[in-house]
């Protein structure tokens, strides 16, 4: 379904629609997924019958549906995008103060890429005037590339990464709490330029790290469960 203020549309001899105009408070929406934004085109990607669409979508751009089974909210200045011939999302490609929020998890980038396929994968890059983030329950990381999957069961992160462990408002009842040891240290492997990985779901991390060029990783067990 969809509704605006003004739509245009073209259709091939065969009568299927290969483009569509939505300009002006432009709405796109499939099931519990939705797309707003000032202008919307979209347009066949082949004149084959079972062809997608690629989409282009402008200001003020605002994406609903879900993120690891749970409802989800991204907000961008533009927002490409590639689509089956039903509709259903290949690939999106954001810009411009990219923020994001669901399941538990909040980021922020000036670039956003995003693939469903497989186990599903969203990277966000740094930019100009905004550092590529991610937040989930007491951990903060920032890099100028980080990469997760819906779940946060594995994270990598590129290029001067910094990763914080907030500390716990109060122990959990009837388990008392449990220090990190001061002792303890991410492991460095010195010199690599491989990412940074972290694994599931966001726990082993530094209470407070900054590596500009270097592997980090995170011992299993490093915190406590």
């Amino acid at each position: 379904a969809f509704a605006d203020a003004h739509l245009e549309a073209a259709w091939d001899a065969e009568g299927r629609p290969v483009t569509i105009l939505l300009d002006g408070n432009a709405r796109l929406q499939q099931g519990t997924e939705a797309l707003i934004a000032n202008r919307i085109e979209a347009k066949r990607s082949t004149p084959a019958a079972d062809a997608g669409w690629d989409t282009r979508a402008t200001g003020s751009v605002k994406a609903t549906g879900v993120w690891n089974h749970a409802p989800a909210v991204l907000h961008a200045e533009t927002l490409t995008a590639v689509l089956d011939a039903h509709g259903g999302l290949l690939r999106a490609e954001l810009d411009g103060a990219v923020r994001f929020e669901g399941s538990g998890t909040a980021g922020e980038a000036a670039h956003l890429t995003f693939v469903p396929g497989g186990r599903g994968a969203a990277t966000l890059v740094s930019g100009a005037g905004r550092r590529a983030r991610l937040a989930r329950d007491r951990t903060r990381i920032a890099a100028d590339s980080l990469t997760t999957d819906p779940s946060g069961a594995e994270i990598e992160a590129e290029g001067r990464v910094e990763s914080t462990l907030l500390p716990a408002s109060s122990p959990t009842p009837g388990r008392g709490s449990r220090s990190t040891p001061s002792r303890a240290r991410p492991r460095r492997s010195g010199g690599s330029s491989a990412p940074a990985s972290l694994p599931s779901p966001w726990r082993r991390t530094s209470p407070s790290s900054s590596s500009p060029s270097r592997t980090t990783s995170w011992p299993a067990g490093w915190l406590p469960e």
